[in-house]
């Protein structure tokens, strides 16, 4: 239980902060870059909570965004 709440922590939660910020600049702006930012964002949060286990592919597809 605790890993998975450090993982949220760690992982998700600045998922989320990011996903809202984008959110926010495109509809303030209605740029294609802001709104295909948007979507990725949201398609990993959805693949984390349908699932609710992260797993390698999970990882995997999101390690390049915190380099």
């Amino acid at each position: 239980m605790n890993n998975d709440f450090e993982f949220y922590r760690k992982i998700i939660k600045p998922l989320e902060k990011k996903y809202n910020q984008m959110c926010t600049l495109y509809s303030l702006f209605k740029l294609e870059r802001f709104r295909s930012k948007r979507n990725q964002y949201n398609n990993l949060l959805n693949y984390y909570y349908r699932n609710f286990l992260y797993d390698k592919k999970f990882t995997k597809n999101i390690s390049h965004f915190f380099k």
